[in-house]
């Protein structure tokens, strides 16, 4: 079942955003995290334009955040002076933020510097939690690759619907051969 989305000017399963939202707020309740840093890769992946991937998903972060605040507050676990300096620093941040979020759109490279930023951020966070945890992550490095690539494989066809092309394989017979065509001309 499709819903229109009338800022992003297209439409997307219904279903597969309701299951980002209910993944993401659950592992923000695990984990204690906002979600933004998730939620907006996986929004972008499905065709959604970064700009409002970005506007949009701070939704689910104040969802997810309120949930979270009263559940960790009925076991006592908040610090409410702690919180409220967050919060004001949370607040200049993120107007901050909008400020060269527009202006970044006026100059037309609001959608580059998302992606750029995204790949950035998120491999320093892997290098750091790589390095932290070497042993650990060389046994199931092998396995989380396994296990992405029929991810990525749904993600990068999500854009045009099908494989396409010729032949049995479509598109995928095509690569491979200029995959070769090209190796072997820089052997």
């Amino acid at each position: 079942m499709d819903i229109y989305l009338p800022i992003a000017e297209m439409s997307v399963n219904v279903f597969a955003i309701f299951g980002m939202g209910a993944g993401v707020g659950f592992l923000s309740g695990l984990f204690g995290v906002g979600g933004g840093f998730l939620m907006t890769p996986l929004l972008i992946f499905t065709g959604i334009p970064p700009a409002v991937a970005v506007a949009t998903e701070a939704n689910q972060i104040v969802a997810a955040s309120v949930s979270g605040v009263l559940a960790h507050w009925k076991r006592g676990n908040v610090d409410i002076k702690m919180g409220m300096v967050l919060l004001v620093g949370g607040v200049i941040g993120s107007s901050a933020g909008v400020w060269l979020f527009t202006l970044l759109r006026e100059l037309g490279q609001v959608d580059l510097v998302i992606k750029l930023s995204y790949v950035i951020f998120l491999s320093i966070i892997g290098f750091l939690m790589y390095s932290e945890h070497r042993v650990h992550a060389l046994g199931l490095g092998l396995w989380l690759l396994l296990l992405a690539c029929p991810l990525l494989h749904l993600f990068m066809h999500s854009g045009h619907g099908s494989h396409g092309g010729d032949g049995p394989h479509g598109g995928h017979a095509r690569e491979r051969r200029g995959c070769r065509r090209w190796t072997a001309a820089v052997d």
